[in-house]
């Protein structure tokens, strides 16, 4: 009969995730095993390798879009997009230390960086705003945009506030409020819905 688990793969991951972020990719199996209080047979059992395990440890959890979205029928479309922006701004934030460990990392070449990239939860909410995004469109509540790229380029703003935040220091919280709304005013200036044009009649010029 086979040996049973003392210690199950997700808390080994947020031990080595702690590690991780502590001490960056150079902390040896060694270390972590340790930690944990396995052998590292049964890290590398349990992983194959320390890229996996480093990979496995830094994937960030699923993320509850609809939180972050928010409701689908806003009364006050802008005022919903600040909200939706501030509540993306503060998970990016979080994130951001982690993810930055993981793109540093000198030994992960691109192709798996691009494998990881594509299983983390920003697809799922660029996917579920695009969504919305047509929707929004259709009812009217916002302009005739194309909604993948209005999606892309919303969250990549809110993207940028947070690494701003977190490269240089910037004061969070009261300095991304203003930072957000100055945002939603540039975007919303293209997404605000046109009143229609009057259709001419058959002799109108």
């Amino acid at each position: 009969m086979g040996r049973t688990k003392t210690i199950d793969d997700a808390a080994i991951l947020r031990i080595a995730e702690r590690l991780f972020r502590e001490k960056g990719h150079a902390v040896s199996t060694r270390t972590v095993a340790q930690e944990v209080g396995i052998s590292e047979a049964v890290l590398y059992q349990r992983f194959g390798s320390k890229d996996d395990l480093f990979l496995a440890a830094m994937t960030p959890p699923p993320v509850d879009v609809e939180k972050l979205l928010g409701s689908p029928s806003p009364e006050d479309m802008k005022a919903h997009l600040e909200e939706v922006a501030t509540r993306v701004a503060e998970y990016f934030v979080e994130l951001l230390p982690t993810l930055l460990h993981v793109i540093t990392h000198p030994s992960l070449d691109r192709p798996t960086l691009v494998k990881w990239h594509r299983g983390l939860p920003f697809m799922r909410l660029l996917e579920e705003f695009t969504a919305r995004m047509t929707r929004w469109r259709e009812e009217g509540r916002i302009s005739q945009v194309e909604p993948a790229a209005a999606a892309q380029n919303f969250l990549a703003a809110v993207h940028s506030i947070a690494m701003f935040e977190t490269l240089n220091g910037l004061p969070r919280r009261e300095g991304r409020k203003a930072r957000i709304q100055s945002l939603v005013d540039v975007m919303w200036s293209g997404f605000e819905p046109r009143p229609a044009r009057p259709t001419p009649g058959r002799h109108g010029r």
